[in-house]
């Protein structure tokens, strides 16, 4: 008798391995609030680095460059770690892309204003540590009510259409592009920053169609959007077990799920003694990475940005969001 088995539902893609880029200094340690990423994809030497570590708030405050040994590559900006007062005016950074094609980390820096975002501005810097000023100056949010938190689970990845070519967006889920703070569906809307990529000239929309519905908070939303307009992110993991949760949304629909499980066996190291742990995820040189930030996560997961797509597309059928 033929037996024949249910369908499994998505899965995570297999995650490649070894790193897509050359093996680099700390792909292999955890440390809590830094990870290590591959360098420049024309580094002068295989194995380099950047080295960032994050806030007590889980977002970024500081860039460091090192070689395959662990020694700092001191060339201009680097000599001292680029932080956000490199930037003049700049409080916290948040968003960042390495681009593979344009060999430069792009980085938005905010001007929090005591508190909220004030200001952004997109800059990039290179191997020789040179800060560029991508867009022309700092770039205002809409009004003075501008609302959203500074952490990372407020804000979503920096996202370029693709390495070398396209504008850039800022996904920001709990913003408030509305002038007035008391309107609390247009706070959950979130908002979408363009910059554009000849001009830096940024530009604001809603994230979320005006016939969402619900409170919706996405935090997270690293991952996305696909080609069916479907984002998602990791925000933590369910027990000590090897299931993460996070949001699912299809930003088309404004259809979504603040929190849903993701598939089990996500293949990325972690201290397995505390079920706390954090997740920050973006796109690096053409592909998706995950990491911890949080309790010792160890190392990189890095995906093909097609096949994790791919898999955010199945979770929202299932959850009947596409």
């Amino acid at each position: 008798m033929a037996i024949f088995l249910g369908s499994t539902g998505p899965q995570w893609p297999n995650r490649v391995s070894p790193s897509p880029m050359f093996p680099h200094y700390g792909m292999r340690q955890y440390f809590d609030k830094v990870i290590w990423m591959p360098g420049f994809s024309n580094d002068t030497a295989a194995g380099s680095a950047i080295k960032i570590t994050f806030t007590s708030g889980y977002y970024p405050q500081r860039f460091d460059y090192v070689d395959k040994d662990n020694t700092a590559i001191t060339d201009g900006v680097w000599a001292s770690g680029l932080v956000p007062s490199d930037v003049s005016g700049g409080d916290v950074f948040q968003g960042f892309y390495m681009d593979e094609a344009d060999e430069l980390l792009y980085i938005l820096v905010i001007d929090d204003n005591g508190g909220n975002p004030h200001a952004a501005q997109l800059v990039n810097v290179n191997k020789a540590g040179v800060v560029g000023t991508y867009s022309a100056s700092w770039e205002q949010y809409s009004g003075t009510s501008f609302d959203i938190g500074m952490d990372s689970a407020s804000f979503g990845g920096l996202v370029r259409t693709a390495d070398g070519s396209g504008d850039f967006k800022q996904y920001m889920p709990q913003s408030n592009i509305s002038t007035t703070t008391a309107n609390a569906a247009e706070k959950f809307r979130g908002s979408i920053a363009t910059f554009n990529e000849t001009t830096g000239a940024k530009t604001e929309a809603h994230l979320l169609p005006d016939t969402a519905l619900g409170r919706y908070k996405y935090y997270n939303l690293h991952m996305g959007p696909t080609s069916n307009n479907i984002m998602g992110g990791i925000y933590g993991r369910v027990g000590k077990t090897d299931q993460m949760f996070g949001p699912l949304v299809n930003i088309s629909t404004g259809k979504g799920q603040s929190w849903v499980g993701y598939p089990h066996g996500l293949t990325m190291n972690y201290n397995s003694a505390n079920e706390n742990i954090s997740v920050w995820s973006g796109r690096w040189r053409g592909y998706y990475y995950l990491v911890g930030t949080l309790n010792y996560a160890d190392g990189a997961a890095f995906f093909n940005i097609t096949d994790l797509d791919n898999m955010l597309d199945e979770m929202a059928v299932q959850h009947g969001i596409l």
